[in-house]
């Protein structure tokens, strides 16, 4: 094999693999520190979790496109999404409930 045609094979392997990365997203966000946290695709249903790191940062990686669901431990389920888009990172916080105490 020529080194030509190694260097094509490797510039092609290269860019098959930035237009992979390209067509997925991630989501990252501010949760408690090592709070479990759970991110549902609202179209395929398809379920990701993720756990703070001991700062409360969290990040889901090579997301499909599309509306998802983050899910805070011990919250209820809200039914506004995270848009994802192919490429980007969608940022996300917690919204804390209020709660009457009696």
């Amino acid at each position: 094999m020529t080194l030509r045609k190694i260097i094509g094979l490797l510039c092609f392997a290269l860019a098959a693999q930035t237009a992979s990365a390209a067509e997925t997203g991630r989501i990252e966000g501010q949760a408690k520190p090592r709070e479990q946290i759970v991110i549902i695709n609202d179209k395929t249903g398809a379920i990701s979790g993720v756990v703070a790191d001991g700062e409360g940062h969290f990040e889901a990686a090579k997301l499909a496109p599309g509306p998802y669901q983050v899910v805070y431990q011990g919250l209820p389920r809200r039914s506004s999404g995270a848009p994802v888009i192919a490429g980007r990172t969608t940022l996300v916080k917690q919204q804390a409930e209020a709660q009457a105490s009696h």
